[in-house]
């Protein structure tokens, strides 16, 4: 994936690719799991790694810490659920067994291209 943000004024430029755990969006019990599991490459820009949930209405997801440049090459990165928080509403605990998706999130308040690379994507 590689593109370009373009934020408008004063509001972030963002672009975020959900990957839906089943057909009809319906949410999923991933509580067996500790998290996900993502072997990626980050070539430019930054990429975040959101979990939505059914009972998160304002779209403010729990979300990881950005990955970065650092990545340069593809590298396993296991972000545990207990590390994702919510960016800009007060924290609303994360339900496990609301799940509806995974979402791949590059955003930015500055003008920027973004690039990245996703071999695997996983529960762990």
């Amino acid at each position: 994936m590689k593109g370009t943000l373009t934020p408008g004024r004063g509001s972030p430029g963002f672009i975020s690719i959900p990957l839906i755990l089943t057909a009809d969006g319906s949410p999923q019990d991933v509580s067996q799991y500790e998290g996900i599991r993502i072997l990626v490459k980050v070539s430019q820009g930054t990429l975040m790694i959101q979990v939505a949930s059914s009972e998160i209405v304002n779209f403010d997801f729990h979300t990881s810490a950005p990955l970065t440049r650092q990545l340069s090459e593809f590298t396993e990165v296991r972000i545990p659920f207990a590390d994702l928080k919510q960016i800009w509403t007060a924290q609303t605990p994360l339900n496990l067994q609301t799940i509806t998706s995974i979402n791949l999130v590059s955003a930015g308040m500055t003008p920027g291209t973004f690039a990245y690379e996703i071999d695997e994507i996983a529960f762990y």
